[in-house]
């Protein structure tokens, strides 16, 4: 009984990682990895837009090459040997921001995308620095702008 339990539970597991990759992924700015790494201008991949729980790029970090609402999306790892706000959620804890990518802007905003009247900050590509004072621990979304498929 309990190795049929078993196999019913990893089938299972298998079955829905299968739909996840059918399903697929939201439409991306480019091929950045979450993971808050550099793009490779030499071919042409995009890194990652990334907030960190402190200033100054120090602490868990949250990392993605999307336009998507931080909510439900935690910081994850340490940066600056500092692993403060690791599993902590992202929406509204964030502190700094930095932009991976080599050609695209990042825009960070205060409310959920999609709605109007919104406040947001303009990141650079390869630039990193601290969110400005209305959106320190106040910040929502994330949104590309810039060349081609961003």
């Amino acid at each position: 009984m309990r190795r049929i339990r078993t196999l019913l539970t990893g089938t299972t597991a298998v079955g829905l990682l299968t739909a996840g990759l059918v399903l697929g992924a939201p439409a991306a700015h480019a091929s950045g990895s979450g993971s808050c790494v550099a793009g490779d201008g030499s071919t042409g991949k995009g890194g990652d837009g990334c907030l960190y729980y402190h200033a100054n790029q120090v602490g868990g970090y949250f990392g993605s090459a999307y336009s998507i609402n931080y909510q439900g999306h935690t910081f994850g790892g340490c940066n600056k040997n500092s692993c403060d706000g690791d599993g902590q959620a992202v929406r509204n804890n964030a502190a700094s921001v930095s932009n991976w990518d080599t050609a695209c802007t990042l825009h960070v905003w205060v409310y959920p995308l999609g709605t109007s009247g919104n406040i947001e900050q303009s990141i650079s590509p390869w630039t990193a620095g601290n969110l400005n004072s209305t959106l320190t621990n106040n910040e929502a979304s994330q949104t590309w702008s810039g060349p081609g498929a961003c």
